[in-house]
């Protein structure tokens, strides 16, 4: 999830409000989980499922995390190398834009996906929002929503919803930070290094500025601000649901 916890709040408020509009339940698979905030959110209220993670340190600190919930299971490894069983709901957050083939992907994914099951889906969108932290964090890209879409389509599903999460404020913030502050340096190369990292470390810590915007935003929950926003789909992060297709 977005490494700034005004975002992350928010990302989880609008999620609660698509789990109740589209009935969603457990269990769940919430694939590449990094340090579990959507699997301790569901655990929290009671959702049986697995969350899993190709790094092992991320993989035993969501472990440590979810300890006080045995209805939760960690696992670490590869998603597609692990016997895991068909999940009602599948969480792919900031997943799949860190994936080179990412249609092969989404098409493996719909195996963890019971029929008439569904997919959370959370990507980076608009290629002309393209800044230093999508290198920061190892994308490989950013999509448009109707080429997202249509591979979504193309694997088995259909997408019920679709909502934007950033648009104005974090959109705004985003622009201005990544003017205003030069890209860190990582010490690596490959979108595959820098993606291990980025699940540890924020682009957004590098300045105080995000510190005191993240915590006036989190005290006032002034990011409901968006809310009325998130059918216009002006900013760069995209929220969508798909129903995988009892066909398929």
């Amino acid at each position: 999830m977005a490494n700034f916890k005004a975002w992350k709040a928010y990302m989880l408020y609008l999620i609660d409000k698509l789990v109740d509009e589209h009935e969603l339940t457990g269990p769940f698979l919430d694939a590449g989980c990094g340090t579990g905030e959507v699997s301790i959110h569901f655990a929290q209220k009671g959702w049986k499922g697995t969350a899993v993670d190709f790094s092992e340190d991320v993989a035993a600190a969501t472990a440590r995390q979810l300890s006080q919930f045995p209805n939760v299971t960690v696992r670490h490894g590869d998603l597609f190398q692990i016997d895991l069983p068909p999940a009602a709901t599948v969480f792919l957050m900031d997943v799949v834009e860190h994936v080179k083939e990412d249609e092969e992907f989404i098409r493996q994914i719909a195996r963890h996906v019971e029929p008439g099951g569904h997919v959370v889906i959370t990507v980076p969108v608009n290629p002309t929002e393209w800044r230093w932290d999508d290198d920061f964090y190892g994308h490989y890209r950013r999509y448009r929503r109707s080429d997202f879409r249509v591979m979504l389509e193309r694997s088995g599903f259909k997408v019920v919803s679709e909502w934007d999460c950033s648009f104005p404020l974090f959109w705004l913030m985003r622009r201005l930070y990544t003017l205003l502050f030069p890209r860190p340096e990582m010490g690596v190369s490959t979108p595959e290094e820098r993606t291990k990292i980025s699940t540890r470390q924020s682009a957004w810590e590098y300045s105080r500025l995000s510190h005191w915007i993240d915590a006036i935003f989190s005290a006032t929950r002034l990011y409901l601000v968006h809310y009325p926003f998130r059918k216009r789909q002006w900013g760069c992060e995209l929220l969508l649901v798909a129903r995988r297709e009892p066909s398929n």
